[in-house]
């Protein structure tokens, strides 16, 4: 679907990441306090766009997370 310039592949499908995934658990986690939470949350091994590892914007969100 081609809307505003934009093109949709899935429209009306909802799309996660592992970064939204891990943030998610990092907050519950902080809520929680309970210490299985917080070994899943610190297992959290993925770069934030590996192609792009030295691109200057996405360096400050990268330390963020």
């Amino acid at each position: 679907m081609l809307s505003g310039g934009r093109v949709d592949l899935f429209p009306g499908c909802d799309v996660e990441t592992d970064v939204a995934g891990f943030e998610r658990c990092a907050e519950e986690t902080i809520r929680s306090r309970k210490g299985v939470a917080c070994d899943e949350a610190a297992g959290y091994a993925g770069d934030l766009l590996p192609d792009s590892l030295y691109e200057e914007w996405t360096q400050a969100r990268r330390e963020y997370l």
